[in-house]
């Protein structure tokens, strides 16, 4: 049951860091923001790890998967 929560957890934050990153993406595609490119860049890596990690951290704390990835066991 635990390793059940873990993993949804673990997934939930992979999945809204997806959409996060892709949202921030297609605004600054839309809007046409040239000029910042490596800060777009950072922050679409920070929008898409932020969730990703704290989902994993709450899997290892509650099953002890060390895995990154929430589709490898």
């Amino acid at each position: 049951m635990i390793n059940r929560l873990g993993l949804v957890i673990h997934w939930l934050g992979f999945l809204s860091g997806a959409a996060l990153a892709i949202g921030f993406l297609l605004l600054v595609v839309t809007l046409g923001w040239s000029q910042g490119i490596f800060i777009a860049i950072f922050f679409l890596l920070a929008l898409f790890l932020m969730p990703l990690l704290a989902g994993w951290l709450v899997r290892l704390i509650l099953t002890g998967n060390k895995s990154i990835y929430p589709w490898k066991r």
